[in-house]
């Protein structure tokens, strides 16, 4: 069986997962501080013609709806704020590290579940939390909540081959993970994500997201899983989530009837931004 040392000594090894995106670190650092400009944040981003690129797209996106079409990356800038301006570099560069996996399969449904799990995270947030957390933060850490699995999938593909079948037949991944490989994708991705050198508050809600919620961040993400297995094109085993989906709405302060107003209007929002679930 793996252990949490052998996979660090993969990623001693493998320096090109061991990195995220350095430019898309820096503008999560720079959004961060109050002082930089709109025009600051485009003299980086426009280094990278495909992440400039992808921030023009998405503003024009159905998703965003803008009232003319946006041509300039500083005007796409200034319409979707820095904050999601963030999220879609993001995204972009996670996307990249999704691409570079050898089993396409099962790395595309990953990003898929990862993003319609953080869609429906930051229209909770959006709806019903705004008032105590950052809807965009959220996103972001519930995008990267299942990381670890793209890791294990990279380092040990064929063994990740078998807990996807075991998933398949109505398993969940951490339990298979466990039983197969040895480690699990939380324990894996809260060292990946502290590799990467993401906020602290990232690595240590992934590190837990499959214990019984303790924090809102936790509670989210269980929700959101349990969203993305009403998906019919994902799959998840809603079962492990069931049990802690009343502790979870308790922790937010959330009803039944909210929630299931959010889950309708989060699907409205995927339908319309298809297009931005392909990896």
């Amino acid at each position: 069986m793996i252990t949490i040392d052998e996979v660090r000594e993969q990623f001693e090894r493998n320096e090109e997962l061991a990195t995220f995106h350095p430019l898309a670190i820096k503008i999560m650092n720079m959004v961060e501080d109050p002082d930089v400009s709109i025009v600051e944040l485009e003299k980086v981003i426009e280094k990278d013609p495909v992440i400039a690129a992808e921030v023009i797209r998405v503003a024009n996106s159905p998703l965003y709806m803008p009232s003319q079409q946006i041509k300039s990356l500083r005007y796409a800038i200034s319409y979707l704020g820095m904050a999601v301006v963030r999220s879609i570099v993001i995204v972009t560069a996670l996307r990249s590290v999704y691409k570079k996996v050898k089993n396409t399969e099962v790395a595309s449904y990953l990003w898929k579940h990862s993003l319609i799990s953080a869609t429906f995270a930051r229209e909770l947030t959006t709806s019903v939390l705004s008032n105590k957390l950052n809807k965009e933060i959220t996103f972001l850490i519930t995008l990267v909540h299942d990381i670890g699995k793209i890791a294990l999938l990279n380092f040990y593909t064929d063994l990740y081959q078998r807990v996807f079948v075991e998933v398949k037949n109505g398993g969940q991944f951490f339990t298979a993970e466990r039983e197969i490989i040895g480690v699990d994708h939380c324990e894996v991705g809260a060292l990946l994500l502290g590799r990467w050198l993401f906020p602290v508050e990232f690595v240590e809600t992934v590190a837990k997201h499959h214990e019984e919620p303790f924090d809102d961040y936790t509670a989210i993400i269980l929700l959101s899983n349990l969203f993305s297995s009403s998906m019919t094109d994902v799959l998840i085993n809603p079962i492990g989530y069931m049990a802690y989906k009343d502790r979870a709405l308790e922790i937010l302060g959330v009803d039944s009837y909210i929630f299931s107003q959010v889950v309708d209007s989060a699907k409205k929002k995927l339908e319309k931004s298809g297009d931005l679930l392909s990896v």
